[in-house]
């Protein structure tokens, strides 16, 4: 058995037993083999994923090096960006609207990094893992449950999402889809107005015209 696979049994068994009893009452879901919890809304989808890596060079006492990431899936949005751009190597082929890695959803005093060596401190690891999701990852995730709260967040200025181009793109396509074209293109101009975005984002662009 490989070291990753090793990892991935022990982080199995200590799921079982510390994070499904706190995200399950939160509407989470995690199949029995898995690494993911999903949580489903009508237009949106919240995925918690428990990535690791193993025997990290950087820290040659742990057996892996847990980075967690959240993803906020928002399926029609990515669906207009799409036909917004006819690019759809440009989205990577996904319906992620918001991806984090978990530790960067807190203040730069409350980063953790959580390491693991053994079955103790891998359940340690996750408890602190479990109180962090509640303090900083749960109400992040339930501001964004919708294009409408997507949209309600951008004019708020939160910048807890990272503002990629894409970011900016999924922005004007939930104007365009509650049919607010001229808002649409004003989100455009505001981020991607320069030259030579404005030419990578040509049929954007036209599309809002």
């Amino acid at each position: 058995m490989s070291v990753a696979t090793e990892n991935k049994e022990l982080l199995l068994s200590c799921t079982l037993e510390v994070l499904d009893p706190v995200l399950a009452p939160l509407g989470f879901r995690r199949p029995q083999r898995s690494l993911v919890y999903s949580r489903d809304f009508p237009d949106a989808k919240h995925e918690l994923i428990l990535s690791f890596d193993s025997s990290p060079r950087y820290a040659p006492q742990a057996k892996m090096h847990f980075v967690p990431a959240v993803s906020i899936k928002m399926p029609e949005v990515v669906q207009t960006a799409l036909q917004m751009t006819g690019d759809e190597f440009c989205f990577g082929r996904s319906d992620v609207v918001v991806g984090h890695q978990m530790q960067n959803l807190s203040p730069n005093s409350e980063h953790r990094r959580w390491f693991v060596s053994d079955a103790s401190s891998c359940r340690v690891a996750l408890e602190d893992i479990a109180a962090f999701f509640n303090q900083w990852v749960e109400p992040f995730l339930r501001d964004y449950t919708s294009p409408d709260d997507l949209l309600r967040q951008y004019e708020a200025g939160d910048k807890r999402p990272i503002q990629t181009h894409n970011f900016f793109v999924f922005i004007a396509a939930s104007y365009l889809l509650l049919g607010q074209r001229g808002r649409s293109a004003q989100v455009l101009e505001k981020h991607l107005g320069k030259p030579g975005l404005r030419k990578k984002y040509a049929r954007a662009f036209d599309t809002v015209a």
